[in-house]
């Protein structure tokens, strides 16, 4: 996972740096022992949840590996009094008990948070944490057990209002597609390529342009396309079964979007940005090269900037090319509407 920023309580903080303690005695040998970064963003290539080898070649040549907290799990919970088995052996119980006392400790929960904070693509994956998996006898349901039973109607009125946002966030998008103002991410190809097929029907191309962005994002709602926002990109992968093995994130067919970043989206096919996140993209590009000018940061952290604020430069020059090759192909096609169709307003 690449650096991120996040509150956190102190058990949190505490576990974070026992992973660092960990990481600095996975170092390599003979080397001095790793300082926290600063600005923090300069330590966004460490992986603190990698392992080495503890032998000469593991801590010399061999690269760092990744550990799955399953594999350590049984242990946790034998230490905490808690039978494996009951659990299954897996961590997802791990998931909806930290959910429940994350959603009714506290008097302002926030769905959106907890899902963010889970890290997962869809709100409904959230929500089902907080329902019985199976049928419970009465005085064992998760509201019985945990109170609060508001939750589960404050939820489904949540997931509509935001399907509502979603759709109009969706519609807004096609909108300046079809205006000419700038649309990057490989998404929009995607959403180019459906234009094309819808405008092959008559009855499509008599419509006005509000109409057809309304049968455009109906179509892709349909297909299971869903914006989720991200600090650098909106992450359109949703439940689409024909992009979310495409995507550049994907494992096994499912997106990770715990390794979204600014390099990992550019180019998926699920990608979809605006002028707002391009200016966020620019705004960090420059923050590292402000950063790679600074001579209290060492050498290691000036180059390590360098090379991001490249990284960065690369997708902004990528986004940027792809727009314009957007704005000629949709103002070909809105050409061809006016030709075909006796209507002059397309506003």
């Amino acid at each position: 996972m690449e650096y991120q920023t996040l509150p956190a309580n102190s058990l949190v903080a505490a576990a974070v740096e026992f992973l660092e303690h960990l990481y600095n005695l996975s170092r390599d040998l003979n080397t001095p022992e790793i300082q926290p970064p600063s600005p923090a963003i300069s330590g966004r290539h460490l992986q603190v949840c990698t392992t080495r080898k503890f032998s000469i070649s593991g801590l010399t040549k061999l690269p760092r590996m990744y550990f799955s907290p399953r594999n350590y799990l049984p242990a946790i919970l034998g230490s905490s009094g808690i039978n494996p088995k009951d659990w299954h052996e897996q961590q997802t119980p791990l998931r909806r008990a930290w959910l429940t006392l994350f959603m009714r400790r506290y008097d302002l929960p926030e769905w959106p948070a907890g899902q963010r904070s889970l890290g997962q693509l869809d709100i409904n994956s959230t929500i089902s944490y907080q329902t019985d998996k199976t049928p419970r006898a009465i005085g064992g349901t998760v509201a019985e057990l945990h109170g609060r039973e508001a939750l589960s109607a404050d939820g489904e009125s949540m997931v509509d209002s935001l399907a509502v946002a979603k759709k109009e966030y969706m519609q807004e998008g096609v909108s300046r597609l079809f205006k000419g103002t700038f649309n990057g991410g490989a998404f929009s190809s995607l959403v180019l390529k459906l234009i094309k097929h819808l405008s092959s029907d008559i009855d499509f191309r008599k419509l006005t342009e509000e109409r057809k962005a309304n049968a455009v994002v109906n179509n892709l709602v349909q297909r299971g396309f869903n914006p989720e926002p991200m600090p650098h990109v909106v992450c359109m992968a949703g439940t689409a079964s024909e992009t979310r093995h495409a995507a550049n994130c994907s494992i096994d067919g499912t997106p990770h979007k715990e390794k979204a970043s600014p390099t990992m989206c550019n180019g998926c096919i699920n990608g979809w940005t605006n002028d707002n996140y391009l200016r966020d993209v620019i705004a960090e590009r420059d923050r590292c090269l402000a950063g790679s000018q600074d001579l209290s940061l060492t050498s290691a952290e000036r180059k390590s900037m360098v090379a991001t604020s490249n990284q960065l430069s690369q997708v902004i020059d990528a986004q940027c090319k792809l727009s314009n090759e957007m704005k000629a192909s949709i103002g070909n096609i809105i050409s061809s509407w006016r030709e075909n169709s006796p209507m002059k307003d397309f506003k």
